[in-house]
């Protein structure tokens, strides 16, 4: 295969018209853990194709360093780190919230554990302020294979506090 075809490829396994759809399509997956597209599993393809037509903001963080990817639906909840959170680590992504959500992540991610938060209180820095949000979220473990996970999938709402 030369460089267009493997990039049609690529541009073939992500499925939908919308603007995370594109953004996943045109992204630079090689700098990032992932690599490129056309080498990711069937189950990372399946389920990143599965967050981008869910109705509801997903998040998907994947593999032991929780690259981040989400869906259209996702955008409002992350308010002015999108589109820079494409493909970045959650860590980083979220490092002024890490000490919160840490524990929840690896017990999904390294223990298969699912978690229910309801208005869970998360600061998040926006604009270089720290402001009060709150949250409502889930995760859910994605297994490789049957084997230990190898993601989480958060659905997320927020709101604001007053």
């Amino acid at each position: 295969m030369n460089a267009s075809t493997l990039t049609a490829h690529a541009n073939s396994l992500i499925t939908g018209n919308s603007e995370m759809a594109d953004r996943i399509r045109i992204h630079n997956w090689a700098a990032t853990p992932l690599g490129f597209i056309e080498d990711w599993s069937e189950t990372l393809v399946a389920t990143v194709n599965l967050m981008l037509h869910s109705p509801f903001p997903t998040i998907l963080s994947w593999g032991e360093e929780m690259v981040f990817l989400y869906n259209d639906a996702a955008i409002p909840t992350l308010t002015g780190k999108h589109p820079t959170a494409l493909g970045g680590l959650y860590r980083d992504i979220f490092h002024e919230a890490w000490s919160l959500v840490s524990a929840d992540l690896a017990a999904c991610f390294y223990r298969g554990g699912t978690t229910v938060r309801d208005n869970m209180f998360i600061p998040i820095l926006l604009n270089g302020i720290i402001e009060d949000h709150y949250f409502s979220y889930s995760l859910i473990p994605v297994y490789e294979n049957g084997e230990s996970p190898a993601s989480t999938m958060p659905s997320a709402t927020r709101r604001i506090s007053s």
